[in-house]
């Protein structure tokens, strides 16, 4: 029985206390929220809130230089909660201070406690900014009244386009980030960002909802936000201008009266607010592109930044007829993207198929990073040992001004014969390319035991006339094939003429981004296409590259007029729907249409 007992008045004590606490056994939070940007001489409030019902508030040691003028007052009751369609109630306890600060600095609001039944709860220290006192005006006048009379919209919501940097190299890349300062609520209604002419540009993803902080500017406290981030690539030297950007706004202003003097104290109005249309713009900024120094070293191919390569092979012996693989991945910071990866010399009489590309590049606020790898496959057709010369990386280092080279080993293949193959005996290509070339592309004329009877003269002639065209034929293959080896050594001939079938390729990848539905890989594809492929066809380097440089490399190559603006109002397109986000399918569609269209005007040029 005393058992029983004991547990029974257990029971009705734990039963009292959860009670009294209205907790229901849930975990208390003692939390605290200091108002937001707080400045010197304005008051502001600092609320501590736990769901419960509590008491005896106790705060501790606050700076000198914080003065509470009001609290704390105190506010309880029960809040009612639907969850799943059951009506639930709970407590909540709300102690609130008004406090002001006499100098501007960081501060700290130290903990406080409350009592909840028997039990203390306290809260954590809470570390807050105070914001130099408005030294300017306010940028509307007030009529007798007290209602707004006139505003002025330009001292109180202005926009401002930031650079990392306003001097560099070309092909030297900088963000550069669209900011707003606003005194006022807004919404934006309609964005449009300047066209980057005579740059390559990159959006930076950005989260959909702009992230306000208070930021003291010129004397005010402004409530500050990042629109839009760009990475921007300057294609040439010189100085270059950003146009400005046009911002359509909805301005939320105040029209207010004070209630009295104790309300005009701690912010407390009654009134409404005035919502203003206004179109607002960015400055013009003007940059100074520095040029490439000269000379310029042997194998620079536009690479710009800080970079490291990695070449390996993962076979040192193989068969004829099987795949041989040289992986090189550039990695760093830079132009990545737009960089060409160093490519490996393989000997003639090495079958060379496409590359496979694979690349793992963010774009931040610091630039361009991450790492590009790219796969080259060949064939060997014939044993023999083989010597690939070392792969190199020729960049410019834009912050020490200079150039670097980074150079792999040369890689020793050995083959073996393969099955079913031809055996032959073949050097190393860097001594004797055309005998490599003979001596598996031209073979032994098989002889034939010879016949003892006497062939008719009309026979005779004709057997003549056939060994006389089939020596003609040999020796024509002969100059066919050195033609065909002069002309992979002639690389800029070589590039041009293998731009049509490498422009398929980007096209291809570009037809997947969309189909994918990334926007952002496909404008960057269809742009970076664009650029190579008139780059090689009229043999530009990307030191040099321009739009000014290829609509005169298009008329010295026989293009039209038409087809010389066509392709600078594509290109300019290209760069403007990379950031031009609202364009439907069917525009970017037709962008890949005018991309097919144009590349095959040019091809068709010296075909007539």
């Amino acid at each position: 029985m005393l058992q029983w007992g004991l547990t029974i008045v257990l029971l009705l004590t734990t039963t009292i206390a959860v009670s009294q606490n209205g907790t229901s056994g849930k975990s208390l939070k003692l939390s605290v929220d200091v108002e937001s940007a707080p400045r010197v001489g304005e008051p502001f409030k600092v609320s501590f809130t736990i769901d419960a019902k509590a008491r005896g508030i106790k705060l501790g040691s606050l700076d000198p230089s914080l003065k509470i003028i009001l609290g704390p007052s105190i506010a309880s009751g029960e809040r009612q909660i639907i969850s799943n369609g059951k009506r639930e109630s709970s407590s909540f306890s709300s102690f609130s201070y008004m406090i002001m600060a006499e100098k501007e600095g960081t501060f700290k609001i130290p903990a406080a406690s409350v009592k909840v039944g028997s039990a203390t709860y306290n809260s954590a220290v809470q570390t807050f900014k105070v914001f130099p006192a408005d030294t300017k005006k306010g940028s509307e006048t007030t009529a007798a009244d007290g209602s707004t009379k006139h505003i002025d919209l330009n001292k109180g919501v202005f926009f401002k386009l930031i650079l990392s940097k306003t001097t560099m190299y070309e092909q030297e890349g900088f963000l550069a980030s669209f900011k707003i300062y606003s005194l006022y609520d807004f919404s934006f209604n309609d964005v449009k960002f300047p066209e980057f002419d005579g740059f390559l540009s990159q959006s930076i993803e950005s989260p959909g909802q702009i992230q306000l902080t208070p930021e003291q500017y010129n004397g005010r406290l402004y409530l500050t936000g990042i629109i839009k981030q760009f990475f921007l690539t300057p294609q040439r030297s010189g100085e270059l201008i950003i146009p400005v950007g046009k911002f359509d706004l909805t301005v939320s202003v105040p029209v207010q009266r004070a209630q009295d003097d104790m309300d005009a104290i701690f912010g407390n109005y009654l009134g409404s607010y005035q919502n203003i249309e206004k179109t607002f713009s960015s400055q013009a900024t003007r940059i100074k592109v520095k040029p490439l120094p000269i000379p310029v070293p042997e194998g620079f191919n536009g690479a710009i930044g800080q970079f490291s390569m990695d070449a390996s092979a993962p076979l040192s012996v193989i068969k004829s007829g099987e795949s041989y693989k040289i992986v090189v991945k550039v990695s760093g910071k830079g132009n990545l993207k737009l960089m060409d990866i160093p490519k490996p010399v393989f000997p003639t009489d090495f079958e060379v198929y496409d590359p496979q590309e694979n690349q793992d590049i963010t774009i931040s606020e610091s630039g361009a990073s991450g790492q590009r790898e790219v796969s080259y496959f060949a064939v060997p057709r014939s044993q023999g040992d083989y010597t690939i010369p070392a792969i190199r990386l020729v960049y410019f280092d834009p912050a020490q001004g200079q150039y670097k080279t980074i150079s792999s080993k040369p890689f020793k293949l050995h083959v073996d014969k393969g099955d079913g193959t031809q055996v032959a005996s073949v050097s190393n290509f860097t001594q004797n390319e055309d005998a490599s070339i003979l001596s598996t592309d031209i073979h032994y004329i098989k002889k034939l035991p010879s016949k003892a009877h006497t062939l008719p003269s009309r026979n005779r002639i004709g057997y003549i006339l056939s060994y006389i065209a089939i020596v003609l034929l040999t020796i024509a293959i002969f100059f066919i094939l050195r033609s065909k080896n002069n002309e992979k050594t002639d690389n800029v001939a070589y590039r041009s003429k293998r731009a049509g079938s490498v422009a398929r390729k980007w096209l291809k990848q570009a037809e997947e981004s969309l189909k994918r539905g990334d926007s952002d890989e496909y404008y960057e594809t269809l742009l970076r296409g664009m650029v190579d492929y008139l780059g090689s066809k009229l043999n530009i380097p990307m030191s040099t590259w321009s739009k000014e440089t290829a609509e005169e490399k298009l008329l010295s190559f026989g293009a039209s007029k038409e087809l010389q603006q066509e392709t600078v109002s594509l290109l300019s397109q290209l760069e403007f729907s990379r950031y031009a986000q609202d364009q439907s399918i069917s525009q970017r569609e037709e962008l890949y249409r005018q991309c097919v269209s144009l590349i095959g005007q040019i091809e068709e040029i010296k075909k007539r």
